[in-house]
């Protein structure tokens, strides 16, 4: 029975608390205070740790151990090059797209990366901050949901890619505070995640690429804050600015 409340925990309520939680301590000023994200960034390493250790125990009432999940062995070779790989595509894309917003005008910052960056870190006391957050969304993510639940789902589907498929669609809803692009690009990142681990027989690949990703891309997004509440140059023409105008986080994310 705890096996099963851990995986409604997994699916539902933690999903939903994240996407309260988010949109609670994003607030409706156009910046978000320090401390608020500090408090922010501490809940989400308290939540996925206590989850880790709920799972160790749901484990050990099952006689095993958590590290069984894939944390025994390193995994091969071709797995950390394909997690490299990926994670090397990835962070680059994010710098190409970062710099070319930061070219183009306020107004076409796509909302759902200019909600997003109000949260991620901009300082550097932020970013100290935001460092465990990246490190533990990688371990306690993949061990949870790449680890924990193919496991669980393994019990009653009793086909591997069955059970992935199935933690892969989990880890996107476990993203919906990010919305609907969050969700399907994270399904999609979880599904390469998953492939690696069948392969692997190992979380450790998957655990660098999540961390690697989060904690770069976090930080080179969060940068975007300052340039979505930067004002805009005066008009040429017009001789107008568009500071007067309402922030364009404030238009498109209805906080």
């Amino acid at each position: 029975m705890e096996l099963w409340i851990l995986v409604f925990l997994l699916v539902v309520v933690q999903p939903l608390v994240g996407w309260w939680r988010f949109r609670s301590y994003l607030g409706r000023e156009p910046v978000v205070p320090t401390k608020r994200k500090l408090r922010f960034y501490g809940m989400i390493v308290f939540t996925q740790w206590t989850l880790m250790l709920l799972c160790a125990w749901v484990l050990s009432r099952r006689h095993l151990n958590i590290a069984e999940l894939g944390l025994l062995t390193p995994g091969p070779l071709w797995a950390w090059v394909a997690a490299a790989t990926l994670a090397v595509v990835l962070i680059g894309a994010t710098f190409v797209a970062v710099r070319n917003l930061r070219k183009s005008a306020r107004d076409e910052f796509p909302p759902h990366l200019a909600r997003m960056s109000r949260i991620l870190p901009l300082h550097p006391i932020e970013r100290v901050g935001f460092t465990p957050v990246a490190f533990t969304a990688g371990i306690c993510e993949e061990t949870l949901y790449r680890g924990f639940l193919t496991y669980a789902f393994l019990q009653v589907t009793h086909s591997m890619p069955a059970a992935l498929g199935l933690s892969t669609l989990a880890f996107g809803f476990g993203h919906i505070y990010q919305g609907p692009r969050g969700v399907l690009s994270t399904a999609l990142l979880g599904a390469f995640l998953a492939s690696i681990y069948w392969g692997a027989a190992s979380l450790w690949p998957g655990i660098a690429l999540h961390a690697a990703i989060d904690l770069v891309n976090g930080n080179v997004l969060g940068s975007l804050s300052r340039l979505t509440l930067t004002p805009a140059e005066p008009d040429a023409h017009t001789g107008a600015s568009t500071s007067e105008a309402s922030p364009p986080l404030e238009r498109t994310t209805g906080t």
